[in-house]
């Protein structure tokens, strides 16, 4: 649950797509990357709520294109993931 947006403009043949939301019936991008010579930039629509990075998966996501976009490894942010997350056993 997190708000979303639609109906957004731009070429969606110039970025790689990594997640969809259906809005109006129809898949709309919500995490996508692009590459541009050195630069690199990784995008979440999702994480208007401060809950949002309560969420051990979202953090993977959101720590992962950091990790990507700095181009270090991707699992270079791990220890970051759980700590106060909200998890059960």
């Amino acid at each position: 649950y997190d708000e979303s947006y639609w109906k957004l403009t731009g070429q969606p043949q110039d970025v790689t797509l990594l997640a969809t939301s259906i809005e109006d019936g129809i898949p709309t991008p919500q995490m996508w990357t692009r590459e541009r010579g050195h630069g690199r930039v990784f995008v979440s629509i999702p994480g208007h709520y401060s809950w949002t990075f309560d969420d051990p998966l979202f953090r993977t996501l959101l720590l992962r294109g950091i990790a990507w976009t700095a181009k270090e490894p991707i699992d270079r942010f791990n220890d970051l993931v759980t700590p106060g997350a909200r998890m059960t056993k």
